[in-house]
């Protein structure tokens, strides 16, 4: 009886391994930093796992944005020719390195209430959907490029934007494959049970 219970919660340790639905998180050390308008950064993402389904994609990061100062050759409508032009980070996720492959992308700009002194955000921002299924195997390639740019026609910037990131995550949603050691306990509890099964009763 007891050998019967040992192997059952063997079984169940071994099922529990099997089923890892869950919020993985991977940092992204490499994005912390200084930026200026124009700037970006590349980095290869291998997440050390594979998954059966991905039921969300997000980015929880930190920095703040300082707005640029633009100039425009025609009067605006307040009369002056000068005015402050949002910045801000955007993040692309993308299967090959020529980033050709795009499944997803998160924005976030800013600076111009807080204009000349940066804008701090502190958020979790979910991404777009262009095909998360393209993340199965754990890999990707991040890219994060800070822009800027002035909103009216022939119009220049005066002053480039510029931001830092404090911090960045990737967390992903999702039901990764079993690792090798879950699925040879489960099989293992599998064929433990099978072998105290019930027995001919002699005669």
């Amino acid at each position: 009886m007891k050998t019967t219970a040992f192997l059952i919660a063997f079984w169940v340790v071994g099922l529990s391994q099997a089923a890892q639905a869950a919020t993985y998180a991977y940092p992204l050390e490499d994005l912390v930093g200084a930026y200026v308008t124009h700037d970006k950064r590349v980095v290869a993402v291998d997440l050390g796992i594979t998954f059966d389904d991905i039921s969300g994609l997000s980015i929880d990061w930190s920095g703040d944005v300082t707005a640029a100062l633009a100039y425009s050759q025609f009067p605006l409508p307040d009369g002056g020719h000068t005015f402050v032009t949002p910045a801000g980070f955007c993040v692309t996720l993308y299967t090959t390195v020529t980033a050709d492959d795009i499944f997803a992308q998160v924005f976030h700009a800013g600076g111009v209430e807080a204009y000349p002194l940066p804008e701090s955000f502190d958020l979790g921002q979910s991404f777009s959907d262009y095909g998360w299924h393209s993340f199965y195997d754990g890999l990707a390639f991040l890219e994060l490029s800070f822009m800027s740019g002035p909103s009216f026609p022939e119009s220049y910037l005066l002053e480039y934007a510029s931001g830092n990131i404090y911090a960045a995550s990737l967390l992903i949603e999702g039901e990764a494959v079993p690792e090798p050691a879950g699925m040879v306990l489960l099989a293992a509890g599998w064929v433990g049970l099978r072998a105290r099964g019930p027995k001919a009763s002699k005669p």
